[in-house]
């Protein structure tokens, strides 16, 4: 009856597509950004984020994107990844930990490519429309130094008191 009601409940998970709460990271991978220039801000960034995956449950989700100039860092960073059986959330939210407190040392050493530009506005503008809040709990971190750097605007006029430009849809 155990097999069954499993059986039932995997295929049930799989017709529907459904997955619990989700959590998104977003990743500033541009050269000012302190999560890759300043260790003890990766460690603490990584800590923030292994709290949130600790609270998840199996069958939540948690995409980890990265974003700088538009197009560019897509790639770099790119992880899905279906809290389960095997990938408990206590166990992931450690990983995670390690992977986050270790972009300093990765980008001191070449292994991440920093950009010259931050795109938030692109990303959450990319990222929005995926997102379905009025159905699943949905949790988003955005791990950056908070300066728009892009052709929507310049980070020396968002300093100077320039507005951000409205957005070109919904973005949230």
């Amino acid at each position: 009856m155990r097999s069954l009601v499993l059986a039932s409940t995997t295929a049930l998970t799989i017709a529907t597509g459904a997955f619990g709460a989700e959590l998104w990271v977003g990743f500033d991978l541009s050269d000012s950004s302190p999560l890759l220039n300043e260790d003890t801000v990766a460690l603490s960034a990584g800590t923030m984020v292994a709290t949130a995956v600790r609270s998840m449950q199996r069958g939540d989700a948690v995409m980890l994107r990265s974003f700088g100039e538009a197009g560019v860092s897509e790639q770099q960073i790119n992880i899905t990844i279906n809290l389960t059986g095997q990938q408990r959330p206590d166990r992931i939210a450690a990983e995670l930990e390690t992977l986050i407190a270790s972009l300093p040392e990765r980008a001191r050493q070449g292994q991440l490519q920093l950009e010259g530009r931050t795109n938030l506005m692109g990303w959450l503008e990319r990222v929005g429309p995926t997102l379905n809040c009025n159905a699943t709990p949905t949790k988003v971190i955005v791990l950056t130094d908070g300066i728009e750097w892009s052709d929507a605007i310049q980070g020396d006029d968002l300093l100077q008191g320039a507005p951000l430009p409205a957005p070109s849809g919904a973005i949230l």
